[in-house]
């Protein structure tokens, strides 16, 4: 609870109402506990005297008066302190400008306004120090990334029972939210990591930037991660009864199948068909009611990618996703004239519009998880509202939560993995099995029995006598 305003605020909503208050209108709401009139003074919450309802509390010498001061004066301090690193002037249009004897009088969810403008004011200082760090600073890339995503901004501050992460894969991904070193990776500093011949070679470092970029890697743990994400997010659409196409058994690959006349005989044309393949298509064409939503009206086509490249922002990589799908649509109509390929991807979304979906190797996600989050929390909560007595609004919001909070750690636990994999798979420092067999438990021996787990008595190598 450090840094909010607990006391301010129950004081703000409570007192109110312990005495009878004029509204507006001269209409009289009855008090509560009209004795506290003379601490709390008579009518000092009516319509008229809100700018100084706090005159009598404070001049009544009560402990809460005098604590409920000293919190106004504290979050002043806050503000004006980071306004002036910030090089700015306060607002008169703020709520931190008025007056102690008025100070949120009136003002209803007092603390979310003063929290949002805190908190608002800090982050903005926070991001114009990380941008003062040199570009390649490790802090500085984790907070610039998803400072303004609610979904990396979820991790490490929630839990859900359908993600777990062990101690490995936390200790990873946290390491990762703070740009500090992964423990794990510190024995591999400096060791060349295995892929192809042909591609950029790469050593390990002890952030996790070479195992997330480096190409050509054995193991198709980039194609697990996407594989990984893609089947919560099926899992989260099926839940709330989605109509939807996507996922294993449940092939999107046949979409497009009756646009095409000619025979796909050259791995162009292959690759141009494997281009427009989308991973998730979703009937969105009977939504449930309001609030409304940009997908709703028509079916939708999902593609679902992630983004290792450093200084390459997931927005710009959505928007490249289409752009590519359609110049992928009009190379295929050109192989034949009968092909409509690039007419039948105008029948989706509004004039051919993807669901682009991106996941960055911080945890960052495209604008578009947004819409599509917001579209089965409001599925849900029409199920959950026909059972239960609760408002439209409140239900959505509750949904809209759990799914961030599962997303985030999804993304979270995802990436985590991949540096640990790769880390294991990409990094030839296991002894040769003779030396395990005499050798003692130190070294990469002991290292690699750490990650890898077995009930054998001396490690992961032992398999009885050497040779």
């Amino acid at each position: 609870m450090a840094g909010r305003a607990s006391l301010l605020n129950g004081l703000n909503c409570s007192l109110p109402q312990m005495i009878d208050r004029v509204g507006e209108n001269d209409e009289v709401t009855p008090g509560l506990w009209n004795s506290l009139s003379s601490i709390i003074g008579t009518g000092s919450f009516d319509e008229a005297n809100i700018s100084t309802c706090w005159g009598a509390f404070h001049a009544s010498g009560s402990i809460f008066a005098s604590d409920h001061l000293k919190e106004i004066d504290i979050l002043k301090t806050r503000y004006r302190s980071t306004l002036e690193a910030l090089g700015e002037d306060p607002s008169p249009e703020s709520i931190f400008s008025t007056p102690d004897i008025g100070f949120g009088g009136g003002s209803q969810k007092l603390h979310k306004k003063l929290m949002d403008e805190l908190r608002g004011n800090e982050a903005r200082l926070l991001k114009q120090r990380a941008e003062a760090m040199p570009r390649d600073d490790p802090r500085a890339e984790a907070f610039l990334c998803g400072w303004q995503c609610p979904f990396a901004n979820r991790f490490p501050l929630t839990i859900s029972l359908e993600v777990r992460l062990t101690s490995g894969e936390f200790v990873t991904a946290l390491c990762r939210k703070m740009g500090l070193p992964i423990p794990q990776l510190l024995s591999a500093v400096g060791a060349q990591l295995s892929n192809n011949a042909n591609s950029a070679k790469k050593v390990g470092d002890e952030y996790g930037h070479a195992y997330t970029t480096v190409t050509g890697a054995k193991g198709d743990h980039v194609r697990t991660l996407h594989d990984t994400i893609l089947s919560y997010l099926i899992e989260s659409v099926a839940s709330a009864g989605i109509p939807y196409k996507g996922g294993f058994g449940n092939t999107c690959k046949n979409i497009f199948a009756h646009c095409i006349y000619h025979n796909l005989v050259s791995d162009d044309d292959e690759r141009h068909l494997q281009g427009i393949i989308p991973d998730m298509m979703l009937d969105c064409s009977n939504p449930p009611g309001q609030p409304s939503n940009p997908l709703d009206g028509c079916r939708q086509l999902v593609e679902l990618k992630t983004l290792s490249q450093r200084d390459a922002p997931v927005e710009a990589r959505a928007a490249k996703i289409q752009r590519d799908v359609e110049q992928h649509a009009k190379d295929l109509d050109a192989r034949d004239p009968r092909n409509r390929v690039h007419a039948e991807l105008k029948s989706y979304g509004i004039g051919g519009q993807y669901v682009a979906l991106v996941v960055g190797r911080f945890g960052e996600f495209s604008k578009d998880f947004i819409k599509l989050r917001d579209y089965i929390a409001r599925q849900k909560a029409y199920a959950y509202v026909e059972h239960f007595n609760s408002s439209i609004h409140s239900v959505t919001s509750m949904f809209k939560l759990s799914i961030t909070s599962r997303w985030a750690l999804m993304a979270a636990r995802g990436w985590a993995r991949l540096i640990l994999d790769r880390r294991r798979d990409l990094i030839n420092d296991r002894p040769n099995r003779a030396a395990a067999a005499e050798a003692p438990l130190d070294g990469a021996q002991e290292r690699h029995h750490f990650d890898n787990p077995t009930n054998h008595t001396r490690g992961a190598f032992y398999h009885g006598e050497a040779a």
